[in-house]
């Protein structure tokens, strides 16, 4: 494992803590829309690649006969374990697990889902692992990011603008990584990423560009995107004043779009694709 693999590892441990109340927020009903959108079968055998806490692993089990919970960072696990356990989910199981090197036969699964779950990977060899496991016949449903949201620049420009200049020890590791160039930046878009899979060897690729809106108080919105690792350690640099600063200007902010009831409506940008293999 190299220095930033490293990073990044205990990047996605230190997020497990907070992700059940602070991001499932977000990402539950985005994975709720995957699964909708995958139309699992009953017999299906579903494998969800970047699992975390299970966000899209729970809802894909109440269809399919039986799901696989993939992820790369063992403090997601115990989580996601523990809430299958409330939820009586017991078709889900969780393994942790690289998807560069994913532990599986080939022609095990017959739909692998990832939400957000290949960002962080170089694509080429994970979409080769990811058509490997698949059945004949089989089909990978993803969903990534497109073009950052509004509400979420105002987020990152705002902790940008009043961050500490010198970095150390941890936080100086989060920012090289996010300095550093990752493989998937190579894909600038919904089409590229379908080449790439063409190219593979999948078939039958459809490409969706679709936006959720999903409504949000501006604290709880702050709160979701600042229980990212980075987000935190930057945070935690700043002075008790900067802290409060960065919260009462990007709440101040998303007031400004919030109705009578005081919440806004976030509106994601999301690239949505389903492959055959």
């Amino acid at each position: 494992m190299t220095d930033l693999d490293q990073v990044r590892h205990t990047l996605f441990n230190t997020t497990a803590p907070r992700y059940e109340s602070l991001i499932m927020p977000a990402f539950g009903p985005l994975a709720e829309s995957l699964v909708t959108k995958a139309a699992l079968r009953p017999e299906a055998l579903v494998i969800d690649l970047g699992t975390g806490i299970g966000a899209v692993a729970f809802p894909a089990g109440r269809v399919a006969r039986r799901v696989i919970g993939l992820d790369y960072a063992p403090a997601m696990l115990p989580i996601a374990q523990q809430i299958g356990r409330q939820q009586q989910a017991h078709n889900v199981v969780f393994h942790q697990g690289d998807m560069h090197r994913l532990p599986y036969r080939t022609d095990t699964f017959s739909v692998a889902l990832a939400s957000f779950g290949f960002n962080g990977v170089d694509p080429r060899p994970v979409f080769s692992e990811v058509r490997r496991i698949l059945q004949p016949g089989g089909r990978l449903v993803l969903q990534e990011w497109g073009q950052v949201d509004e509400a979420s620049r105002i987020v990152k420009e705002t902790v940008k603008t009043h961050r500490v200049e010198q970095a150390h020890g941890f936080l100086a590791d989060l920012r090289l990584l996010g300095q550093t160039p990752r493989a998937w930046d190579e894909l600038n878009d919904e089409e590229d990423i379908a080449r790439l899979l063409r190219r593979i060897g999948f078939r039958q690729v459809d490409t969706f560009l679709e936006y959720e809106a999903l409504p949000f108080e501006p604290l709880a919105f702050y709160r979701y995107k600042t229980a990212w690792a980075p987000y935190q350690a930057e945070l935690a640099a700043m002075s008790p004043q900067k802290r409060a600063a960065v919260e009462v200007e990007v709440i101040d902010r998303l007031n400004a779009w919030a109705g009578p009831d005081g919440r806004f409506m976030w509106k994601p940008e999301l690239i949505r694709i389903i492959a055959g293999k």
